[in-house]
């Protein structure tokens, strides 16, 4: 539901990315939240119209930054084959972007292994640990701490 609201504000409000941890979430084995699949193809529908007409809705300018954003999407909520079809569109300058290069190859590991591995979020995860021991993080943690005691 977030996300969907996301999407409908995007427009008429303005997001900004800030430095601090505002939220710890805790994810447990058994948590319901954890069916990945049934998430992803939940957000998968809720993108549909949004990508139906990606130029109006994203600001793509050209095909390849079409198929990079069309990649991506189904990359991460849809199909790693049409991922991979997306991003061969590309052609070679898809080696001018390493991301997409390194996504591209993930893609052809078996879904054992390719789920597990796009939901580490590594990028995100080495941005937070490279962030952790900054004194704003250390402040949030020990307001955090008081506050459960």
């Amino acid at each position: 539901q977030d996300y969907e609201t996301w999407l409908k504000m995007k427009d008429h409000v303005e997001f900004a990315i800030i430095p601090e941890v505002l939220v710890f979430q805790q994810y447990r084995k058994n948590s319901l939240s954890n069916n990945i699949l049934y998430k992803q193809r939940i957000i998968y529908s809720i993108q549909k119209p949004y990508y139906e007409n990606i130029k109006l809705y994203f600001g793509v300018n050209d095909s390849n930054e079409e198929n990079r954003y069309r990649g991506w999407r189904e990359y991460f909520f849809g199909n790693k084959a049409d991922a991979r079809k997306y991003w061969n569109k590309l052609g070679f300058t898809i080696l001018q972007q390493p991301r997409v290069t390194l996504a591209w190859f993930v893609t052809f590991l078996p879904e054992n292994f390719f789920v597990p591995l796009k939901e580490l979020r590594l990028k995100f995860r080495v941005w937070y640990l490279a962030h952790y021991f900054s004194e704003t993080n250390v402040r949030l943690r020990k307001q955090f701490a008081s506050l459960i005691r």
